[in-house]
């Protein structure tokens, strides 16, 4: 259930809409060249409070 079909409309910045599944397929966290890591900051935002929920 997504928190279009709850009935409750996500498009308020302030909203606290629940969802069962974000995807964020293909978008890259990090660029790796040789033996380091930078971070992408516009990839990380999208999953920052990401969580379990279930069991």
């Amino acid at each position: 259930m997504t928190a279009m079909s709850a009935g409750r409309s996500a498009s308020s910045p302030n909203s606290t809409a629940k969802v069962d599944a974000f995807g964020v397929g293909g978008v890259e966290l990090y660029l790796r060249l040789e033996d380091r890591e930078y971070p992408l900051r516009s990839g990380l935002s999208l999953i920052r409070n990401v969580h379990k929920t279930w069991p």
